[in-house]
């Protein structure tokens, strides 16, 4: 393996792998090249669409402006350096713009991960525990972010503290923690980070997420047993919603952070050279996707932003063809799509025992569902 943390090594024109080939180089920069198209082009439009529309702007929502702005800086820095170095099959920059693409990777990184974790905990609150829904205010919402990017500034800034170091991965064309260092310092912080930045918000998501689905799947149960044909369907149309939001939310997260958490933990306490050069860069350019796929799952799948989408083509004929289509399709599915707000209004009464439990469900989803705008 090539030595980066010698001097001399930076002083090369382009440092490059002396074992991979430049067609695979190539291939990580055209999917670089792809990532960053569509990861600028969603998260900017996804910022418009907070600032043409106003009512999509509530304390829920915070949580996923701010990812945004976390995906899209992601988008425009570290993944453009990464991107030109594979075309060029080595990294031409210095060792200062390595350090620095490094801690831009792990600071807007690590920030996104306690975001997911944050709007998984708000969700919670909100459909799980509705008598404290109350207190997720602006300033509680404004706090939590604030905080997410503490976290993520704070384990990002540790190597240039001496626990640990940045510095050249894999292919050489992108940098990030030297895992391969085997000091006391290298261990315990990848101990440190493998917990705190992987173990614990994936448990906190899964915990949130499967208290929600519960709540709502409980809730839909009950009703089934004893309403109406119409809203019973209903109720299966958000349980079924519920499971696949839940699994997608949660897949995204692992397909994008397990194999980099996977192959840091082995290179922390076993040889990296045991493993391929492509193993070793692959793990970066997957967790780099993390920034296309977020708006996705968190923007595409709610129908208000779908709606604010379709409102903001400029072209009449493709505006007025792609309502058409999701009327459609919300006729087929359910006649009616839950939201989140929605399984809130859910989980509000699920204490009820009354015989007017089924009139007040249906009076609540239909005062709701007319207002809805968050999450």
């Amino acid at each position: 393996m090539i030595n980066v943390s010698d001097v001399n090594v930076w002083r090369d024109t382009i440092i490059r792998h002396p074992l991979y080939p430049h067609f695979a180089h190539t291939i990580s920069g055209v999917i670089l090249l792809f990532v960053f198209v569509m990861a600028t082009l969603e998260n900017s439009l996804v910022l418009v669409l907070f600032l043409r529309k106003k009512q999509l702007r509530s304390s829920t929502n915070m949580f996923i402006i701010a990812l945004t702005v976390c995906d899209l800086f992601m988008a425009l820095i570290p993944v453009p350096i990464s991107m030109t170095a594979s075309f060029l099959g080595g990294w031409p920059y210095g060792q200062s713009v390595c350090h620095l693409e490094g801690f831009m990777v792990y600071c807007f990184g690590l920030s996104s991960l306690y975001l997911l974790m944050a709007i998984s905990w708000n969700r919670y609150f909100v459909i799980a525990r509705q008598l404290q829904a109350n207190r997720i205010t602006n300033r509680v919402a404004g706090l939590s972010i604030f905080g997410c990017f503490v976290g993520g500034f704070l384990w990002s800034s540790f190597p240039f503290l001496g626990w640990s170091e940045y510095g050249l991965e894999g292919a050489l064309t992108s940098c990030g923690i030297r895992w391969d260092i085997k000091s006391q310092a290298t261990l315990s912080y990848v101990i440190a980070i493998f917990c705190f930045c992987f173990i614990f918000p994936i448990g906190g998501m899964i915990f949130c997420y499967f208290k929600i689905y519960m709540t709502v799947r409980r809730i839909s149960r009950n009703y089934i047993s004893k309403s109406n044909r119409r809203l019973a369907f209903r109720n299966m149309a958000t349980e079924k919603k519920m499971a696949k939001t839940i699994l997608a939310m949660i897949g995204v997260y692992f397909v994008c952070w397990t194999p980099y958490a996977i192959v840091s933990f082995w290179a922390g306490f076993a040889d990296v050279n045991t493993l391929p050069v492509w193993a070793q860069s692959a793990p970066a350019l997957i967790a780099k996707t993390g920034t296309m796929w977020n708006p996705l799952v968190y923007v595409a799948t709610n129908k208000q932003f779908r709606a604010a989408f379709v409102d903001a083509i400029p072209c009449r004929r493709l505006r007025e063809r792609l309502g058409h289509a999701e009327h459609i399709c919300n006729q087929v599915n359910t006649r009616h799509e839950p939201t989140w707000n929605e399984m809130s209004v859910f989980a509000s009464v699920r204490k009820s025992h009354s015989s007017n439990d089924e009139i007040q469900l249906e009076k609540l989803i239909s005062n709701k569902t007319s207002t809805s705008t968050s999450l």
